[in-house]
């Protein structure tokens, strides 16, 4: 291996991790906004009340024997 193909493999793995950090922050971020809309989502039912989704198909009342 020449001096010159040294040179462009290490400048490929560099170029590789700085888009590996660069698409990590891109994911990071995503999911920084989603769990922001899932919060966003929770306090909306918190203030309307909406049942749980286990709950969801409960009777009104249920009957104690």
């Amino acid at each position: 291996m020449t001096e010159e193909e040294l040179k462009s493999v290490v400048d490929n793995l560099l170029q590789m991790q700085n888009n590996n950090e660069y698409n990590f922050q891109l994911l990071q971020a995503r999911i920084d906004m989603l769990q922001k809309q899932l919060d966003d989502l929770n306090d909306v039912r918190e203030v309307f009340r909406l049942p749980k989704p286990e709950n969801q198909n409960r009777d009104a009342f249920e009957q104690i024997n």
